[in-house]
């Protein structure tokens, strides 16, 4: 386990990136991020890419920037962000 906050507590994933990779292809790919009411994915969803290629995209924008991405490690998303 990991010590986040005091009484936040989470797990190590044993998860491998492939297995993260079918998840979302299969089970949330038609479900997340699209812009309301329309067919399209919202802006801010980047979907598969890694913290660093997330951190090269953001460089450029200003305080308040931020995009969300699906986990490397653990089934789920990040929200990365430019203070």
């Amino acid at each position: 386990m990991i010590n986040r906050k005091p009484g936040m507590r989470r797990s190590l994933s044993t998860s491998s990136r492939d297995e993260i990779i079918r998840w979302f292809k299969e089970e949330q790919t038609l479900r997340v991020c699209l812009q309301q009411g329309e067919s399209r994915v919202a802006p801010w969803f980047h979907g598969i890419i890694t913290r660093e290629e997330a951190e090269d995209l953001l460089k450029s924008g200003s305080a308040g920037s931020f995009l969300v991405r699906v986990s490397e490690r653990i089934f789920g998303y990040v929200l990365s962000y430019r203070t």
